[in-house]
């Protein structure tokens, strides 16, 4: 994962920005078959072809990191987003450690 970077709406410029602190990578349209099925689900339930996507984008925040309130570029009509994460594992007769 890299720094996320931002694009600036007037100039075009891309670069780091205190108001986007996370960590991200791009996956690109069909990387594989699980990001086939994903995008698919993605078009079932927004009833968007696939084609008009964008690849996948996974971000990753730690506690404190932000996005800051924004409006998105590039005409977007729509963002989908996932949340993922990984369950504690319990470390002593079911206390989470």
């Amino acid at each position: 994962m890299v720094r996320s970077i931002v694009s600036n709406a007037i100039t075009g410029v891309q670069g780091v920005s205190s108001g986007r602190t996370s960590t991200g990578n791009f996956i690109s349209r069909g990387h594989d078959k699980i990001v086939e099925e994903i995008e698919n689900r993605i078009s079932e339930f927004t009833f968007l072809p696939v084609e008009n996507g964008e690849g996948l984008r996974v971000i990753h925040y730690e506690v404190g990191q932000k996005f800051d309130p924004h409006f998105d570029g590039l005409g977007r009509i729509a963002t989908f987003l996932m949340y993922l994460y990984a369950k504690p594992k319990p470390v002593y007769k079911g206390v989470l450690k």
